[in-house]
């Protein structure tokens, strides 16, 4: 599997970074090796991760929210729609017996 990364999230990936590491020193690494030991696990398993499509116009901003309640959404990914019309989010199925998605623009 090839990993392709949009230039847009990945300065997103570092000023993320950059804001752990204010935070408290050595933060900033830990979030980053984080980010890497998933997308390590999704590159191993990809049939394990949820995958969700999103259609639309090229360049628009989409987020990923999920809920185990329907009432309280928590967004887990930003991203905006390529040249293609199109946008894939994979999603880690988690522990969860039950847990809902859906995608916003902002």
């Amino acid at each position: 599997m090839r990993v392709v990364s949009h230039p847009e999230a990945d300065e997103e990936l570092e000023a993320a970074a950059l804001w752990y590491e204010e935070r408290q020193p050595g933060l900033g690494d830990d979030f980053l090796d984080q980010f890497e030991h998933t997308l390590r696990r999704i590159v191993a398993e990809p049939e394990r991760w949820r995958t969700i499509r999103v259609q639309g116009a090229s360049g628009q901003s989409c987020r990923l929210l999920i809920s185990t309640t329907l009432t309280n959404w928590m967004p887990v990914a930003t991203n905006s729609i390529g040249e293609d019309g199109s946008l894939t989010f994979q999603l880690d199925p988690g522990s969860e017996k039950q847990r809902f998605c859906r995608v916003v623009s902002p």
